[in-house]
């Protein structure tokens, strides 16, 4: 054993403390939800939006819904539970839209006519 600056140390606590120090640095496996995708990198879901505008093209056999708002024309895809709406929709209508937005893609989940 030698002394240093008045301590003791023994070679064996310097191996065990190195061997701590590098458990304490190593990366610990990140669990991933059953998607396979990062946490980090799945989107939230959004909370229920709303659009008003003129309806500029409802297509009922694509489920879609065109829309002019705020001077852009906005388009839409639209859940089942309004595809019954969208039936009676025609150029130039005011409508109210209830949405969701996730990875990119707007999805009517209520059409209401204004």
């Amino acid at each position: 054993m030698k002394k240093m600056n008045g301590i003791w140390i023994s070679p064996i606590a310097v191996a065990v403390g190195l061997s701590l120090a590098g458990l304490a640095f190593a990366e610990q496996p990140r669990s991933q939800p059953q998607s396979g995708k990062p946490m980090s990198t799945l989107e939230k879901p959004e909370a229920a939006r709303e659009a008003m505008g003129e309806v500029v093209k409802a297509d009922p056999a694509k489920l879609s819904l065109v829309i002019k708002a705020g001077g852009k024309e906005l388009t839409f895809t639209v859940a089942e539970q309004a595809a019954k709406a969208l039936v009676t929709l025609k150029p130039g209508d005011k409508v109210l839209l209830q949405y969701t937005e996730a990875h990119g893609m707007r999805t009517v989940q209520e059409i209401r006519k204004g």
